[in-house]
């Protein structure tokens, strides 16, 4: 790609005109003829077979050399070739020619290295010595891309001017159907000298148009320029509004408009050399690009002051890798000027910082203000010169100031001025302006300063004058009068004269209440006369004197120095005026009480005051006035009056009560009457019989309703009674405080009490850590006495009958509960019980207790009765049952086949048995109540029936219980335990021999009875034999009706129905066989 410009500047621009005039003809036509054939050269091959017969090639396309390029690089040889043989010195244009060529091939690298990753604009330039100087390179590079939205970073890198410059820039394009929005933001670096401006700007685009606004702001200080000697320089603040359009219908002619402007006193916007004060520029430019191939335009920029910058521009745009068919096709023009064809354009804006400069201060020079002191007063004055080169001097132009009797003295920044005496006539006549100019060792100059020198006053030094008042204190009498002495001397201790006519003195007086101005004395009428100050004259060199006469009021006069309207603050004096004691007395009316209602402890007082005046009302101070106080008060201090007139007393008392105070003066006297109170803060308990704790009702029913009282008395510390006390009373459990009642103007506090609870119960009262106690005492109600279910009760039961004593006690109480005493009550019972005690009284403890008893063998339940009428003959029963349990020390057995019971319970009864066989126990001795035990048998061959019948089924084979359980009480189980010592097993009416019979005993595993077994005699019952135990055995169906049979004895019988046993007379005998 080859670029040509040719411009003019026309202001400061002469030299590169004349040069132009000095070319010959033949160099304007080599010249020309460079540019026809750069121009001719790439059209002609065009047409060629080759190039008309090329493939499109994408410009990513990494392929060897083309035909296109192999063409383009003869048409620039032919150019470079041309260029040389026009110019006049060949050989330095032949190296020109070969750095071109160079910068050429490295922009062409460096834009298509760059192009594969966004837009780039390279820009290479070699001189002479083979530097980079005016080289630009600009790449935008999409961070983010879809058809909506472009986020792009755009990177910058110029040198120019011997200055290199960075950009670095972040921004977003949106883009719509039609049209596309932008904004971005760049910061600006010149690393040469390290300048630093950030950017912000707006894009706007469309199909055929492009504007942008952008904005410069500096951020960097001022620093030495490089380019003026002595001179600063620094980023200007500015920004520009740029556009680009072509024309839809011809895509080809386009045109630009810029607008810039930048702001300082000196900004090179056209050149450090042509600085101006906030420049401004606007650049139009026409540009026509017929094909892709090539354009043509002009740029004309103006600025102020005829400041104006013509470009004309003619630019060959060949596209590498594109076919030159494209290239030369005038449609595609419009393709590069759609939305879409611009979506990677570079942001429009200025990437060169412009400057502004500003010429530096050599020498400066600061002085104060203004500097203003008293006459004749040395200060010092201060000076601010600097140089780089270093103060040489400083010239003072101070004349008036000399002739007015001042002077500057001093040198480098160390400098003093001596002021003036100081002038009648203000400020105007007392100001000196003074000027200065520093010069630096080169003799360079600073700009002039100046400073306003002002004597404020004559310089009386407050320390050693003074103001005094002779005498300080004056009565208030219209006559009296003090000497106002002012003594004025200066810094240098002199006396100040002749300034009688400037001095004035500043009274401030402190003024009586208005209320004060009525009052009179002894009937005087008040006379209301000023005070009054005469001229000030001088009495001796710097001293002033004014005579002051007292008014008819007193008050305080503060007197301040002036010395021409300006107060003295530390030249003070005063002056008294008090009233005429001589004819003091007291203010009609003025006895007031002013602390009242104290407590009557010896220390809180209560406080009078009355007010002394003279003859005209006055108040008079240092008067004694009289008070006194009735019995049992005192006088505890008094005041003299104090300025006010006001005099005091104070009154203490040990006892409550009002009294009458008497206030007396120079025979006039007035009285009013203090009150004190009791001290409540020492409030406590008194012990003596009158005061301490007491019950006031006692003896009340306790029904939680009927409440006892008691009161007590509270005194403080002397014995006062106190009112409004409260007094914390409380009472033990069971007891409620129902009221209590703060004490009342006596100081008597009461509380009432009640209770549910029929006792005495304790009442403590306390106050302030002191205790008293009274007992107070609740009677129980008769006429809600009553038996409760719950409050009769069987205290022993289930006695054995016959010899045990049931009890049962009744419990009288009211309806809270509380126990009656001497209360009647009966008791009855059934079933045959008999009552020990039928009818008893209650106890203390509303108890009543009876025994009874049961002479029969018990088993049963009886019901006992309890019956009460209180005193509202309200009768109350409550019934309960008692038990009285059987004997079992009673019980009987009895067989039932022979009808025997002479076992004994503890017998061991049976010890023998046989199938079937049964006997009756009776754990009391009598049948009929066994069915009220529930029976029960150990083991399953032995059973027994409800009413205690026991059947032995079979052999049990050892131990056996029987046990049976009283229904009515779980408790009382009755057991009777037996054991069978053997078991008749076998029994045969067959009559036998004794040796058949014994040896069918053992082969059935049993053995014939002994005699003893058998029978303990004919006739005999009792344990340890067959027929002791069960009697005749043919009562028994289990035994057949055979009545001899065989024992174990060979030659012995037994006869089952008498028990008999003897000598066997039969051969045969039937027999029993035992195990």
């Amino acid at each position: 790609m080859s670029f040509y410009r040719i411009s003019s500047l026309h202001q400061a621009k002469q030299l590169n005109k004349n040069k132009q005039l000095n070319k010959t003809r033949i160099s304007k036509s080599v010249v020309w003829a460079n540019i026809v054939i750069q121009a001719i050269f790439p059209l002609s091959i065009a047409f060629t077979p080759a190039v008309m017969a090329a493939e499109t090639v994408e410009a990513s396309d990494e392929k060897p050399r083309s035909t296109s390029q192999a063409e383009q690089s003869t048409a620039n040889a032919a150019t470079r070739l041309a260029s040389i043989l026009a110019n006049d010195d060949s050989a330095k244009q032949a190296s020109s020619i070969a750095r071109g060529t160079a910068a050429s091939a490295g922009n062409e690298a460096l834009q298509k290295w760059f192009n594969q990753f966004g837009s780039a604009k390279v820009q290479l330039n070699l001189d002479e010595k083979l530097s980079l100087k005016g080289s630009q390179l600009d790449v935008l590079l999409p961070l983010t891309d879809s058809p909506d939205l472009l986020t792009f970073t755009q990177l910058g890198g110029r040198y120019i001017d011997d200055r290199v410059t960075l950009n670095f820039g972040l921004g977003q394009r949106h883009f719509f159907a039609q049209q596309m929005l932008g904004y971005n933001l760049f910061v600006d670096h010149d690393a040469s000298y390290s300048h630093t401006r950030i950017g912000v700007g707006a894009e706007y685009g469309r199909d055929f148009i492009n504007l942008a606004a952008n904005g410069y702001f500096g951020v960097s200080g001022w620093k030495n320029s490089p380019d003026l000697d002595k001179y600063d320089e620094k980023v200007a603040n500015g920004f520009d509004l740029r556009s680009e359009a072509y024309l839809p219908t011809l895509p080809q002619l386009g045109g630009k408009l810029i607008y810039e402007q930048y702001f300082g006193d000196e900004v090179g916007l056209f050149g450090v050399d042509n600085r101006q004060k906030n420049p401004l520029a606007v650049t139009m430019g026409v540009n026509y690009t017929p094909i892709p191939l090539f354009t043509v335009g002009v740029d004309h920029k103006m600025g102020r002051a005829g400041m104006n910058d013509t470009r004309f521009n003619l630019g060959f745009n060949y596209a590498f890798g594109t076919p030159l068919a494209h290239q030369l096709d005038s449609d595609a023009v419009a393709i590069k000027r759609s939305l879409m064809g611009s979506r990677y354009n570079l942001v429009d804006r200025n990437n060169q910082i412009v400057m502004k400069y500003r010429k530096q201060n050599l020498v400066t020079l600061e002085l104060p203000g203004r500097v203003s002191g008293a006459a004749r007063q040395t200060m010092p004055l201060v000076v601010n010169a600097t140089a780089q080169q270093g103060i040489d001097r400083i010239e003072w132009e101070a004349s008036a100031l000399t002739l007015a009797g001042g002077k500057i003295t001093g040198s480098g920044n160390n400098w003093q001025i001596t002021l003036p005496s100081y002038l009648s006539g203000g400020e105007g006549n007392n100001t000196y302006r003074i000027s200065a100019i520093a010069y630096d060792t080169l003799g360079n100059a600073s700009p002039v300063a100046y400073s306003d020198i002002v004597v404020d006053s004559h310089g009386v030094n407050t320390k050693t004058s003074g103001l005094v008042a002779t005498p300080e204190i004056l009565p208030a009498n219209a006559s009296a009068s003090s000497v106002i002495e002012f003594n004025i001397k200066d810094n240098a201790n002199q006396p100040v004269t002749g300034i009688a006519n400037e001095l004035a003195f500043s009274l401030e007086l402190a003024e009586l209440p208005e209320e004060l101005a009525k009052a009179k004395a002894r009937s005087v009428p008040l006379k209301n006369v000023s005070h009054t100050l005469t001229e000030i004259t001088e009495s001796a060199p710097g001293i002033y004197q004014a005579t002051l006469t007292s008014g008819s009021k007193p008050q305080l006069i503060n007197i301040t120095a002036q010395i021409n309207g300006v107060l003295l603050a530390d030249v003070q004096t005063k002056v008294t005026l008090i009233a005429d004691q001589s004819t003091a007395t007291l203010q009609t009316n003025s006895l007031q009480v002013t602390t009242n209602g104290s407590l009557a402890d010896d220390t809180d007082a209560n406080q009078i005051r009355t007010v002394v005046v003279d003859a005209y009302g006055n108040k008079l101070s240092g008067v004694q006035v009289n008070f006194t106080v009735g019995n049992n008060a005192k006088i505890a201090e008094t005041t003299l009056s104090d300025k006010q007139g006001v005099a005091t007393a104070v009154i203490t008392s040990t006892k409550a009560g009002t009294y009458a105070v008497t206030a007396e003066l120079n025979g006039v006297t007035q009285q009013i009457d203090v009150n004190f109170i009791p001290d409540a803060g020492t409030a406590t308990l008194d012990d003596s019989d009158e005061y301490k704790l007491q019950w006031v009702t006692n003896g009340q029913v306790a029904d939680g309703e009927s409440a006892n009282s008691v009161q007590l008395t509270v005194v403080d510390k002397f014995g006062n009674t106190v009112p409004n006390v409260d007094v914390a009373f409380t009472t033990d459990t069971g007891a409620i405080i129902s009221e209590v009642t703060p004490t009342d103007a006596n100081g008597v506090a009461t509380a009432k009490i009640i209770s549910s609870q029929a006792k005495n119960h304790t009442v403590k009262a306390t106050l302030n850590g002191k205790e008293q106690t009274v007992e107070v005492n609740f009677i129980a109600d008769t006429a809600t006495a009553e038996i409760t279910a719950n409050n009769f009760t069987v205290e022993v039961d289930g006695q054995v009958a016959g010899s045990g004593t049931n009890q049962v006690q009744a419990l009288v109480v009211d309806k809270k509960g509380n126990p009656v005493a001497n209360m009647t009550v009966t008791f009855t019972a059934t079933n045959g019980v008999t009552v020990e005690t039928a009818s008893a009284k209650t106890d203390d403890n509303g108890k009543v207790t009876t025994n009874l008893s049961m002479t029969n063998v018990g088993g049963t339940v009886s019901t006992v009765t309890a019956t009460m009428s209180n005193s509202a003959n309200v009768t109350s029963t409550q019934d309960k049952p008692v038990t009285f349990y059987p004997d079992f020390t009673k019980a009987t057995l009895n067989t039932p086949a022979n009808t025997y019971s002479g076992f004994n319970i503890n017998s061991g009864f049976p010890t023998t048995g046989f199938k079937d066989t049964h006997f009756q126990l009776s754990p009391h001795g009598i049948t009929g109540a066994n069915s009220d035990y529930d029976w029960v048998s150990s083991h399953p061959n032995v059973s027994v029936s409800n009413t205690g019948a026991i059947t032995l089924q079979d052999n049990p084979g050892g131990k056996v219980t029987i046990t049976a359980t009283w229904k009515q009480d779980s408790s009382k189980v009755f057991t009777y335990d037996f054991t069978l010592n053997y078991w008749v097993g076998l029994y045969s009416s067959t009559n036998l021999s004794w040796t058949q019979a014994n040896a069918s005993c053992i082969n059935a595993g049993m053995r014939l009875p002994t005699n003893s077994e058998m029978s303990a005699g004919q006739g005999v019952r009792g344990v340890g034999s067959l027929f002791g135990e069960w009697g005749n055995l043919n009562a028994y169906p289990s035994f057949p009706t055979a009545q001899i049979i065989w024992t174990s004895i060979e030659t012995n019988d037994f006869h089952i129905d008498t028990g008999l046993t003897h000598s066997a007379s039969n051969e045969t005998l039937a027999y029993m066989c035992i195990k």
